[in-house]
């Protein structure tokens, strides 16, 4: 039981050393970042140019801040994810026209559950686009394609398919490009492995607390596909508090991390006030 607690505990140390590394990159990027001629750009929009300097400052960096705070997650949790699985993002194989059908199939489906008729996601939904096609190569299509996470967890020799987002309010037609994504790729990699091998989908968040908050997430997903906030936390990390260990890194960081945001905000307002 202390081995055990030993080897959490230094796990947790390492996931603790990876956010704050990945923090100090984010302070860098937003340094970095050229906020100012975003606002150039926009003041040259009459509907917006009259408003409070903070206001255009804050319209202007939000964007990129959150696509920089996005793209730095993300590699984090590919990172933190190395300590517990073998990580890949790309997944080469075949896919054959008939299992193509069979996942548009499958998808139309979940599609009609607006309408009342549509079957409730359940993962033995497709079971069968596993099955191995008689068609030779030649005859199939091969794949190389990029997945958010490949994972392989070789104690148990599971193999997992990773669809992550910040958030997961997503609409009708990207909840379904989402599924049929990761349907795509189950069947490529299972065109390379033997059938008794265990291959699991998730969707993931990186926050939130309840598939209530997805969107129509839930139209396409069955309730074992979804991790969301703590729990996707917990699986990536392996660990019962590999949350809070990020979240208190980040948290320590954050008072930093708004210095800097307003310290650019007040040299770009007195640089744009000067000209």
């Amino acid at each position: 039981m202390k081995q055990k607690d030993d080897k959490e505990a230094q796990k947790l140390k390492q996931i603790s050393e990876i956010v704050k590394r990945h923090i100090d990159t984010l302070k860098k990027r937003i340094k970095e970042a050229d906020t100012e001629a975003l606002i150039k750009s926009k003041n040259k929009n009459p509907f917006i140019n009259d408003l409070d300097e903070e206001i255009i400052f804050y319209s202007a960096f939000i964007r990129s801040f959150d696509s920089i705070y996005g793209g730095i997650i993300e590699d984090m949790v590919i990172e933190i994810a190395g300590l517990s699985y073998t990580v890949s993002t790309t997944i080469e194989g075949y896919v054959t026209p008939d299992q193509q059908l069979k996942i548009s199939e499958i998808l139309f489906k979940y599609s009609e559950r607006e309408k009342r008729s549509a079957k409730k996601p359940e993962v033995v939904d497709y079971a069968d686009l596993r099955e191995r096609s008689n068609e030779s190569n030649e005859a199939k299509n091969f794949k190389s394609v990029k997945s958010d996470m490949y994972l392989i967890d070789t104690d148990t020799d599971t193999h997992y398919l990773i669809e992550l987002k910040m958030g997961g309010n997503l609409d009708n037609k990207k909840a379904r490009a989402e599924k049929e994504n990761l349907l795509r790729q189950l069947v490529i990699i299972s065109s390379k492995l033997d059938l008794d091998k265990n291959i699991k989908i998730y969707f993931c968040t990186a926050y939130g607390e309840s598939s209530n908050e997805l969107g129509s997430v839930p139209n396409y997903f069955a309730n074992g596909e979804l991790l969301i906030g703590k729990d996707f936390w917990k699986f990536i990390t392996k660990c019962d508090n590999g949350f809070e260990a990020i979240t208190n890194v980040i948290s320590k960081q954050s008072q930093k991390i708004s210095q800097i945001i307003s310290e650019k905000k007040q040299s770009i307002i007195s640089s744009q006030s000067s000209t």
